[in-house]
């Protein structure tokens, strides 16, 4: 079985014994300074067992004020001894290890493994503990109490157990070789294409302007205030206080109004144009709101279960197309296929399938194989081989694959669209050859496979009926000796 001991290993093979020392006597201070100092005085009146923070069938994940606990172990690795380790950030994350430590015990004992003499002898003389310049010192063995020396062998004999059931759970994978060999010929045929583009922001300046012109009805700008209630006889009743001049609009939306704008007196924070109507409020016909005048009687408008009243707030602005982004984002959002079909004509006038008859700047896409979705586990794909944003937006889109590696040669592609612009492709250089990407695939498997099942197996602990947690109460007792309370 596995065999790892990052936690106990020498960090340096110059290691002395002064060193370990210091270790000591750098720890004994952190537990004073952050443990011990607070709650020194709780001591004659509090309970100082160990605080359970939950459990994984007989593993308990504990934290106590005197003796070192996995828990406490993990605390201290995250916050580098800080006396601030209790940080519930910190905190949740360090009982998430402990918990994930604890269920790899539990189940390494369940499942009937064990670690040998021999094993546990060789990770001891391995760990470091009792060495001086990286060699075993036997003076420094026989000065450690038996005590210290069954203590380290105890959380020496833990981690093996952690880091035998993580190996067997997370790293241990069945794999077939016809599936390894499949996905690693998928690199193995390749395309580099030529190509131009034409974005949608190219789009002409005196097109958007006419279709502007021609629709300016939907770029009426109206500052709009409103009241909601529930029912239309409110309603009615607000319309009769306003013709009557008992009150005003403002005052009725903050007596009546359910919606947000109510304290701002009904109006709304923002202005929009006309073309929103129908989706912030429910209306077709804009008719009736066009002709509302400031001060005038408002517009009953029924939506969602609601009757909304709707006045104008300030006098309606005409459009006067000085700004043209406006109608350029609204034909970018409702009018793509008239950008669309500008574009498709640019492109029927390519001659002779040759991409510089149309005066734009051709680009090469470099080699690159089939790999929808930009998986990793294959050694190219478009987004990593061209730095053009485009192809970001190409994994995706299975037509952009389809269209391009049934493309023949001497042929320009069908137009693809891709995010707000639209390109045409020509086949340049084609590679059939095996790439040998075997470790490739395979380091990549590893890590996505290692990450899933990380994932997977934190997910199943908590969702165990082995686990309890305890966290929270837990917690908020510690701060509580800790600080006095």
């Amino acid at each position: 079985m596995a065999l790892k001991t990052d936690n106990f290993k020498k960090k340096n093979n110059k290691r002395n014994l002064g060193a370990l020392i210091g270790s000591i006597i750098i720890l004994v201070i952190v537990v004073i300074s952050f443990v011990v100092s607070p709650a020194i005085g709780q001591i004659g009146t509090t309970d100082m067992a160990d605080i359970e923070l939950g459990s994984y069938g007989d593993e308990k994940i504990t934290f106590s004020f005197i003796n070192e606990t996995p828990f406490r172990t993990e605390l201290a690795a995250l916050s580098n001894n800080s006396t601030d380790s209790m940080d519930p950030r910190i905190a949740q994350v360090a009982y998430k290890r402990a918990v994930t430590k604890a269920a790899a015990i539990e189940e390494f004992n369940k499942n009937g493994y064990e670690i040998s003499k021999e094993q546990l002898d060789d990770a001891v003389l391995k760990s470091g503990y009792y060495n001086v310049n990286g060699v075993f010192n036997t003076k420094v063995f026989k000065n450690t109490t038996e005590a210290k020396k069954l203590e380290i062998r105890k959380n020496i004999e833990r981690d093996l157990k952690i880091d035998t059931w993580m190996n067997i759970i997370l790293l241990e994978q069945k794999r077939s070789n016809k599936y390894l060999e499949f996905i690693s010929s998928m690199s193995d045929n390749k395309r580099n294409f030529e190509y131009v583009t034409m974005n949608y922001s190219e789009y002409p300046d005196e097109l958007v302007m006419d279709y502007a012109k021609n629709n300016s009805k939907k770029f009426t700008e109206l500052s709009l205030s409103r009241i909601t209630v529930e029912k239309m006889s409110t309603a009615e009743t607000i319309i009769s206080s306003l013709e009557n001049s008992e009150s005003t609009f403002e005052d009725l939306a903050k007596k009546y109004s359910t919606d947000n704008f109510k304290d701002n007196g009904g109006a709304m924070s923002s202005s929009i144009f006309e073309y929103e109507l129908e989706s912030v409020f429910g209306i077709n016909d804009s008719s009736e709101i066009l002709n509302l005048k400031v001060g005038g009687t408002p517009a009953i408008v029924e939506d969602n279960n609601q009757v909304i009243l709707l006045t104008v707030n300030k006098e309606i602005v005409e459009p006067d197309f000085s700004d043209l982004s406006v109608i350029r984002n609204y034909m970018l959002s409702y009018e793509r296929g008239t950008i669309e079909d500008y574009f498709y004509a640019k492109i029927e006038n390519i001659e002779d399938n040759n991409l510089n008859s149309i005066g734009l700047e051709v680009k090469e896409t470099g080699l690159f194989s089939i790999n929808y979705g930009g998986e990793q586990l294959l050694s190219t794909s478009i987004d990593r081989v061209s730095q053009d944003s485009i192809f970001s937006r190409a994994l995706d889109n299975e037509n952009f694959f389809t269209i391009l590696f049934k493309l023949e040669e001497n042929k320009v592609s069908d137009p693809i669209v891709l995010g707000d612009s639209i390109s045409v492709f020509k086949l340049k250089d084609e590679v059939s050859e095996e790439t040998n990407t075997m470790e490739y695939v395979l380091d990549s498997l590893d890590r996505a496979m290692l990450n899933y099942k990380s994932q997977v197996t934190e997910d199943l602990i908590v969702k165990s009926d082995k686990y309890k947690d305890n966290f929270f109460p837990g917690y908020l007792k510690i701060l509580s000796i800790n600080n006095g309370y």
